[in-house]
């Protein structure tokens, strides 16, 4: 498989396989930041299981809506900063490897409204479970809580 590392997270045997906090943290920014919303639906077809779970401030969704959500805040916002907090990771016990597991983090955002230029944050608490199935990592699972977007007066 050939990939372009600027912008995938894919890891199969063949490549250096970066820690599992790193790893989920990477998609979390590309998935936002990534230039176009081509690619941006590439990462998530390429990074998420097509079985994934989703749920989201309690309300389960499938592989599409998280494709949805994430293309609808692409059009929405233009994303600023991201700031990663309390970060865990604990790696499946019966990989030696350290190719899964559960990841865990805090993250504070901001965003620029693309139809009225106001700055937003918001905050999510997120726990990712990544798996090694065949030849590359894929996140399985995936809740999250988010609180937010919010206005916020910021000197810019």
């Amino acid at each position: 498989m050939t990939t372009d590392t600027a912008t995938t997270a894919t890891t199969t045997k063949d490549e250096i396989i970066i820690p599992l906090l790193f790893y989920v943290q990477r998609i979390q920014r590309l998935l936002y930041e990534i230039p176009s919303d081509d690619e941006a639906n590439a990462l998530v077809t390429e990074t998420f299981s097509p079985e994934a779970k989703f749920e989201w401030n309690s309300e389960p969704i499938e592989l599409d809506g998280f494709r949805n959500f994430v293309q609808e805040w692409r059009s929405r916002y233009t994303f600023l900063d991201f700031e990663f907090h309390e970060a865990v990771a604990t790696p499946d016990t019966t990989d030696d490897k350290g190719r899964g597991g559960t990841v865990g983090f805090g993250l504070k955002g901001r965003v620029l409204g693309k139809e009225d230029g106001r700055m937003y944050e918001g905050k999510v608490h997120a726990i990712y479970k990544v798996e090694w199935k065949g030849d590359r990592r894929v996140i399985t699972k995936s809740t999250q809580v988010l609180q937010g977007p919010y206005v916020v007066d910021d000197e810019r």
